[in-house]
């Protein structure tokens, strides 16, 4: 039934020029905030409407779509503009078409913008080729394609070529990917050119690349172990990334993420705190800024919030932190951690 009130709303966008949609946009940003919303906004791109903005408004389950929803943009017309999920998570998202190209978004032409959502462990993608979160950049669509605080917990599970945990295929070489604060911890599979953050992303000629992203993602079907984590020619730049498989980027081991070791390695070199992790809750690094900023003890072990620190009042502040673990530009009134000790300002 859904389905087909989406292949309704399509058909009465093309026969009579008007938006169908139940979709509210502000100021030309769509406002996606349920399940259905977001089928609309694929209906909408998928209709014709390439070049928009939209933006989550709250966490999406799609128990209710599950097997339905319809990858956003199309081979005629590929997704050309700015998504942007403000920290969201999207939950039950099943897409199984058996086809090349499956995921949140299908076929995408740079330049557009992605980030700031999370696809959790519910999740499951399952197609053919050129799958993943985003599917395949469209060939002859020059320019960049950003991608940024963005995680993919979920599988890929495909049967042909160039699948990835964040991006299917870079088709010809057509856009410049820039991934930035991204991660993946599912399975990704497939017959070869099979990658923990994508597939075939192009080489370095075309200077896509990745800074502070990590993976423990397991891929079945990656062409060697030093393209375990992206398949690329002459590799492509991978700054401050860090995997628990392959040879591509550097290596850490799977208990890391858990210990905060992980998060403090990455925001370390970062040279700012861009990872969350309160340790003994949160099983791996997260891009919420609600919680805990990691600390390394003086024996070498990790720990986030106010755990293991000592009180003083004297400490000359170099680097100041909140209770909740967020780090401040100043002393406020009331208990603040500085230089990893507790200080309390009047």
């Amino acid at each position: 039934m859904k389905r087909f009130t989406h292949l309704l709303l399509f058909l009465l966008t093309c026969l009579f020029g008007v938006n169908a949609y139940a979709i509210s946009d502000i100021d030309g940003v769509y406002q996606i905030g349920t399940a259905d919303e977001l089928a609309e906004f694929s209906a909408l791109v998928n209709a014709g409407s390439r070049n928009v903005s939209a933006v989550l408004t709250a966490d999406i389950d799609m128990a209710e779509c599950s097997g339905t929803f319809n990858p956003i943009g199309t081979e005629a017309n590929p997704f050309n503009g700015s998504f942007d999920g403000q920290g969201h998570k999207i939950s039950n998202l099943t897409i199984d078409t058996g086809a090349d190209c499956a995921g949140l978004f299908g076929y995408v032409a740079a330049p557009c913008d992605f980030k700031n959502f999370v696809l959790d462990a519910s999740c499951t993608i399952s197609g053919a080729s050129n799958c993943g979160v985003i599917g395949v950049a469209v060939p002859g669509a020059k320019g960049t394609i950003n991608l940024i605080n963005l995680g993919n917990e979920g599988d890929v599970l495909c049967t042909g070529q160039n699948n990835g945990g964040i991006i299917g295929c870079n088709m010809r070489e057509a856009a410049t990917f820039k991934f930035r604060n991204c991660y993946t911890t599912g399975k990704i599979s497939g017959w070869r050119w099979c990658g923990a953050m994508s597939g075939w992303v192009g080489n370095d000629s075309n200077h896509s690349s990745f800074s502070n992203c990590w993976s423990t993602a397991e891929v079945t079907g990656y062409e060697n172990e030093g393209n375990y984590w992206t398949f690329a020619w002459h590799n492509v730049a991978n700054v401050n990334c860090y995997g628990s498989r392959g040879t591509q980027v550097a290596h850490f081991d799977e208990a890391e993420a858990s210990t905060g070791a992980l998060t403090f390695r990455l925001n370390n070199g970062a040279g700012s705190d861009v990872w969350f992790q309160t340790i003994g809750e949160d099983e791996h690094p997260v891009l919420d800024a609600t919680h805990g900023v990691v600390h390394r003890a003086e024996d070498g072990s990790f720990y986030s919030g106010i755990e293991n620190v000592k009180r003083n009042e004297t400490t000359r502040p170099t680097t100041i932190y909140n209770l909740q673990g967020m780090r401040l530009q100043k002393l406020q009134q009331g208990i603040n951690i500085v230089n990893g000790n507790l200080l309390f300002v009047k």
